[in-house]
């Protein structure tokens, strides 16, 4: 019962915080490409995510999102999903890894997710951000459970559709979760002398390959029926890139810059305690 409660108070003081005044901050240039592609027919967005080489997924499920009845400009609602993402990695980072920790060490680890400036100010954005967080949680914890047990179908299948919902989603937390798990399956490898890991590490990543073909964004641009270009030159930064209105100093230093899409090498770590 302590242990769900714990969980419980971490959503609510992080969902006040993600949620409070969502069109605080002007629109950030990347923003204004994501508010120009989600409200544009589902049959043109996988095409013009490719002109920006981008997955579609998120663009889909935002399309969708948006189309909900919902109080709110489309750039707080396009905030609000991302904002619910986080919410959704909180769950999953606690589900999968905290709940091996002692009390002590838990508190301490949720409470500094909650209120880090950082996942506060890139969960908040009206991108895929927060939504690669809580997709590569998923996939790094199939991935563990699968070099756990690679004998069982079922977690290779699981594994290898966790880690295509990944690449589908962004490529950087697709490519570094794919890159993490065969480094750890070598290494295990190697130093225990078996060769169980071999096949199942294969035979995932075929299958995830196989899934993605179908969305590459080569594959879009080929299937593209008249879509427009989408420019390649980004509007100028907005206020948001110089001034994070909530704090002095510049928003953009170098720690968040690399939040999310470089910021995936704790999943080393996490298939080496999992």
């Amino acid at each position: 019962m302590r242990s769900s409660w714990l969980l419980a108070a971490a959503l609510l003081l992080e969902s006040l915080l993600l949620f409070h005044r969502l069109d605080l901050l002007p629109v950030w240039g990347d923003e204004t490409f994501t508010l120009r592609v989600a409200p544009q027919p589902l049959a043109r967005i996988p095409a013009m995510t490719a002109e920006d080489i981008h997955p579609p997924l998120y663009y889909l499920l935002l399309h969708a999102w948006l189309e909900v009845p919902l109080p709110g400009t489309p750039l707080a609602r396009a905030r609000g999903l991302s904002a619910l993402w986080v919410l959704l990695a909180t769950i999953a980072v606690d589900c999968f890894w905290l709940r091996r920790l002692s009390p002590p060490d838990r508190v301490r680890f949720l409470a500094l997710w909650t209120i880090s400036p950082c996942l506060l100010l890139y969960g908040r954005m009206a991108r895929s951000y927060s939504m690669q967080l809580f997709v590569a949680c998923l996939a790094v914890y199939a991935g563990c459970r699968m070099l756990e047990a690679p004998a069982s179908r079922v977690r290779v299948a699981l594994y290898a559709g966790a880690g295509a919902l990944a690449l589908y989603t962004h490529y950087v937390p697709g490519i570094a979760i794919v890159a993490a798990v065969s480094v750890v399956a070598a290494f295990r490898s190697w130093r225990g002398r078996r060769a169980d890991l071999v096949r199942p590490i294969l035979i995932s990543h075929a299958a995830m390959l196989i899934l993605y073909l179908p969305g590459s964004p080569a594959r879009a641009m080929r299937c593209s029926s008249g879509a427009p270009a989408m420019p390649t030159r980004r509007p100028a930064a907005s206020s948001w890139s110089r001034s994070s209105k909530w704090g002095s100093g510049p928003s953009r230093s170098s720690l968040v810059k690399r939040f999310p899409n470089g910021g995936y090498g704790w999943q080393v770590c996490c298939c080496r305690y999992c």
